[in-house]
């Protein structure tokens, strides 16, 4: 991912297309082709690196080990009365919201970052970024509900291996 630390968001110039995104669309591999299965209002893409100090025999200062990184993404939306999150990305009308048996299974995801077009064109926002997430892993599910909303909330959090930048 591009490191957006070199613009200069607060006076509206350069702003990278990822803070004035409106939608995200999901889709799902299948085969050699990605199918859109979903858009969701929140998405976050953390990745991280585990570093380790050690402090080598005769050394007051440390030194730093490196791990690998860790990918994870977690995506929510409002829950509609059809399918959950969860069923949507297993492809199962039969998982409820408190079955765990979707939870490790391991997916390919395509996000889509949507920009709505500056001339209001009859095709729609259109695509800024595009990323695909491979061997993606659910790893926890939820929903929530806050004091005095009516709108329930669902999320799914997944692990990934990778993350590639396509456009």
């Amino acid at each position: 991912m591009d490191d957006a630390g070199n613009t200069t968001v607060a006076s509206g110039q350069n702003t990278p297309p990822f803070l004035k995104a409106k939608l995200v669309e999901i889709s799902l591999k299948s085969g050699n082709t990605y199918i859109t299965i979903m858009l969701v209002q929140n998405l976050t893409v953390n990745i991280s690196k585990m570093i380790q100090p050690f402090y080598p025999i005769g050394q007051q200062e440390p030194e730093f080990s490196a791990g690998p990184h860790i990918i994870n993404i977690s995506m929510g939306r409002v829950m509609t009365l059809g399918s959950s999150l969860l069923n949507i990305l297993t492809n199962s009308k039969e998982i409820n919201r408190f079955d765990t048996s979707a939870l490790g299974k391991s997916l390919d995801l395509a996000i889509k970052i949507l920009e709505p077009t500056e001339d209001n064109a009859k095709d729609g926002p259109t695509a800024k970024e595009i990323y695909t997430l491979e061997g993606c892993r659910i790893e926890s599910y939820g929903t929530s509900i806050s004091a005095g909303e009516f709108v329930l909330l669902e999320n799914v959090s997944m692990l990934a291996k990778n993350i590639t930048k396509l456009s």
